[in-house]
């Protein structure tokens, strides 16, 4: 294993005397050693776990109530005993069986609730469920609960009794405040990936659903969402995963970009509010001065405060100009940093295409229009070459 030939060479380079590895390595050896079922137990356990749930399908329907609310509470004990036994033995994987523990907890709900016809508001299984996952979470910090935790969690935001009504309930108030609360905790407290992705996706949709609840009609909540999530990528701890989270911040702020530039440009939507317009640009400004000060690459997602003012142009050309040339910068930006290229190079790909569709389809033959732009691409490469050699720019 990796650790022990890091042991080895700690030892080689007179780090560690032998007495002392030995030691280190009979511990983790007795530590990681797992019993092993035999091959036809777990065959044949296999064959009576389907035996039981094949009777059970046959004969759900006549079960009395109780006899199925009882079932599902016991199997969801059941998979928590098993759990505790394979941790304590080290047996199979614990983790296994409590996720198992928890879709019988959402199961025994849903029993519940179909059985003696209660009303199921909103997302209340999604709820139970994301809690419940968060709470394993919390407990055994294993992102397989993380998982969990956000498949669930989704469905509370695509469940058809959440957000986004005309009216907005106290219910639906009371799941924003809930979901921004639990989000926001589980990415301060997490520090670990997927989990800091999965949280702040969240947050990210609990600002686009406040919007909804708040009735408001316009479009560029998703713009004000992404600039009041910029103050969670300080609270990230570690900058390796800070960089990870980054990434997150920019790929939402290309995926808007390609939004609104095709919406813009092939329908006639309505025009924003100039305060509001007038009032993103200023925000945009200051936030561009802060992050050019603090870090400069997310100044990429600066451009989309812009996209209100811009929207007065009916053909979109101002915004094709914008974010032609935020993706050509950020491109070269990668380059000169010496760092990961290709999503820049990918988001810049998808923006010429974009381009090419809304404005050359039928009036310019692909290949010439991709000629051009290489032909361009070549020409600024050269300039640039140019600057470096006579010290004009610094590589």
């Amino acid at each position: 294993m990796k650790q022990f030939r890091k042991i080895r060479e700690w030892q080689d380079a007179g780090l560690l005397d032998e007495a002392t590895v030995e030691r280190i390595l009979n511990y983790e050896n007795q530590r990681s050693t797992k019993q092993r079922l035999p091959l036809l137990l777990i065959i044949g356990g296999t064959f009576v776990v389907l035996a039981v749930f094949s009777f059970l399908a046959a004969n759900w329907q006549a079960m009395p109530v109780g006899w199925k609310i009882g079932l599902v509470v016991v199997l969801m004990w059941s998979c928590y005993i098993v759990a505790d036994l394979s941790e304590r033995r080290h047996i199979l994987h614990p983790i296994v069986f409590r996720i198992g523990g928890i879709l019988a907890f959402g199961a025994s709900i849903l029993v519940v609730v179909q059985s003696f016809h209660l009303p199921m508001e909103g997302s209340l299984l999604g709820w139970c469920v994301f809690v419940a996952a968060l709470v394993h979470y919390v407990l055994w910090r294993h992102e397989a609960y993380g998982v969990v935790a956000f498949l669930s969690g989704w469905t509370i935001f695509t469940s058809l009794g959440g957000f986004g009504q005309e009216q907005a309930s106290y219910l639906d108030w009371t799941s924003f405040g809930l979901m921004v609360i639990l989000s926001f905790s589980w990415f301060y407290f997490s520090q670990r990936l997927p989990s800091l992705l999965f949280s702040w996706l969240f947050l990210f949709f609990s600002g686009l659903s406040l919007f909804l609840l708040v009735s408001y009609d316009g479009f560029l909540w998703p713009v004000w969402t992404l600039f009041l999530l910029v103050p969670l990528l300080w609270l990230v701890r570690e900058e390796s995963n800070r960089r990870i989270v980054e990434m997150l911040y920019l790929v939402v702020a290309a995926i808007s970009s390609i939004v609104y530039l095709s919406v813009r440009a092939e329908s006639t939507a309505a025009l924003p509010s100039v305060t509001e317009a007038v009032l993103l640009a200023i925000v945009s400004i200051g936030l561009g001065i802060f992050l050019y000060q603090k870090r400069r690459s997310l100044l990429f997602i600066v451009p989309l405060g812009f996209v209100g003012v811009l929207w007065l142009d009916e053909q979109a050309i101002l915004l094709a100009i914008l974010f032609e040339l935020s993706a050509l910068l950020y491109l070269l930006y990668q380059e000169r940093r010496h760092a990961v290229v290709w999503p820049a190079f990918l988001y810049f790909v998808i923006v010429q295409i974009a381009i090419y569709v809304i404005y050359a389809w039928d009036r310019l033959n692909m290949s010439l229009f991709f000629l051009i732009g290489a032909l361009l691409i070549f020409l600024l490469s050269g300039i640039l070459w140019w600057l470096r050699r006579r010290g004009g720019v610094t590589s």
